[in-house]
């Protein structure tokens, strides 16, 4: 049985305000990701659960950081020459 993915890039009505946050943020910033799950986002190798702030690299353990912030290093790194955002892709 194939995995079902939500076809959002925005919040669903009975969202909790961390999955807004993260949902608005990511679109904010130029980043695709895949909602799989009412409660996990996908961007390339990463699983982000926004209630708990759990990040986890596909076939990984959870990261020892968590939360938006630490998501966002590890898919959008600061960079000096960068003119525009990376596009995520799922």
């Amino acid at each position: 049985m194939p995995k079902t993915t939500i076809q959002t890039d925005a919040p669903l009505p009975d969202d909790p305000p961390k999955m807004v946050q993260a949902i608005d943020r990511l679109n904010s910033l130029g980043i695709m990701f895949e909602r799989k799950t009412l409660y996990q986002l996908k961007i390339d190798q990463w699983n982000f659960y926004p209630g708990r702030g759990t990040i986890v690299r596909d076939g990984g353990l959870p990261e020892e950081d968590r939360g938006l912030l630490a998501l966002l290093e590890r898919v959008h790194p600061p960079s000096k020459n960068r003119s525009s955002p990376i596009r995520a892709s799922n």
